[in-house]
């Protein structure tokens, strides 16, 4: 949990997501605690679906500096609703998407995001299908780790305006 991770680095400390494994992992790995009333579940990945469960958020008695978003659109939907609320980003509450999308580059703020290269996954996929087809008598069962890389950006970087 990458994303988290960074989050928390950042001194962000009540900081929700919507992906529970990884989360609490991250969560307990830097002693904090795991709260899963601040883990919420989406119907499905749009932006109005972020905007509707971050209004549901904002609206707790104990609100999250944090927000992790399983897709941009969510981040995005995410940060619609802070700003209907008269909240800043990110000096009230940071925001972090997942894919890196083309939209995230150009929202006001900029969306940090995760960047899971989706063309290497595609040719290592591609690789393990073929050499499952070309050696289907000795086929094995192989683990390819794609690594992901997270781009900072103005919705999670709180020095970004004093620079």
């Amino acid at each position: 949990a990458v994303q988290l991770d960074y989050l928390i680095s950042q001194g962000f400390k009540n900081t929700t997501h919507n992906t529970v494994l990884s989360g609490m992992k991250a969560m307990e790995a830097n002693h904090l605690p795991a709260k899963t009333e601040l883990i919420w579940h989406c119907s499905d990945f749009t932006v109005e679906a972020g905007k509707e469960a971050t209004r549901q958020l904002l609206s707790r008695q104990e609100r999250p500096d944090a927000i992790f978003g399983i897709t941009d659109d969510l981040a995005i939907g995410a940060i619609e609703a802070i700003k209907e609320k008269g909240l800043n980003i990110p000096e009230d509450i940071a925001v972090v998407g997942f894919s890196n999308t083309k939209r995230s580059r150009y929202m006001n703020p900029t969306v940090s995001s995760i960047n899971q290269f989706p063309e290497k996954i595609g040719r290592a996929a591609a690789e393990l299908l073929f050499d499952q087809i070309l050696n289907s008598k000795h086929a094995q069962i192989k683990k390819e780790i794609i690594n992901c890389e997270l781009i900072v950006r103005e919705s999670s970087d709180r020095l970004c305006k004093t620079r």
